[in-house]
């Protein structure tokens, strides 16, 4: 499945900025701090990987819709298939479109980041760097708008 983002770059480079001055207190010459040093050592622990040809699990909880955790396809750096766990059929792209790869974790951890989200919490796994955990809530106002995402289970291909 091929999946445009037509907004990726811009939404990036906004993240990257954000990333810096939340980590920096604004000082962009500074080492980011927190969650943002976290955050860049992990995705360049990711990346450092190599990995473009991989399957995970993911499990999205959310008032959303479907909150069945997926085993995701990612080939050549693009996700190709979701199927639910422990079936064989997987989800039309329609539904597909919704469910990153790794990288795509990382743009929405750095997203909420740079937004800010009200609340945030990320875990990244300690041998390959992947977000584990990411916990958003973008607005302490509004009931059901958090996001959980559980990843899981990286496996080359």
């Amino acid at each position: 499945m091929t999946r445009t983002r037509p907004r990726s770059r811009s939404l990036l480079a906004a993240a990257l900025l954000g990333l810096a001055a939340l980590g920096c207190g604004g000082d962009l010459t500074s080492p980011p701090t927190g969650l943002a040093r976290d955050f860049v050592e992990a995705r360049a622990k990711w990346r450092a990987q190599g990995l473009t040809d991989y399957d995970y699990t993911l499990q999205v909880l959310c008032f959303c819709g479907d909150v069945r955790p997926m085993r995701i396809a990612v080939r050549g750096g693009v996700v190709a298939s979701v199927t639910p766990v422990g079936e064989v059929v997987p989800l039309p792209a329609q539904q597909a479109q919704w469910y990153p790869s790794v990288e795509g974790l990382f743009d929405l951890v750095a997203a909420a980041i740079a937004q800010p989200a009200a609340s945030l919490q990320a875990e990244f796994d300690a041998l390959l760097g992947f977000p584990r955990r990411f916990d958003v809530d973008y607005r302490a106002e509004v009931a059901d708008d958090e996001f959980t995402y559980l990843a899981s289970a990286v496996v080359a291909r």
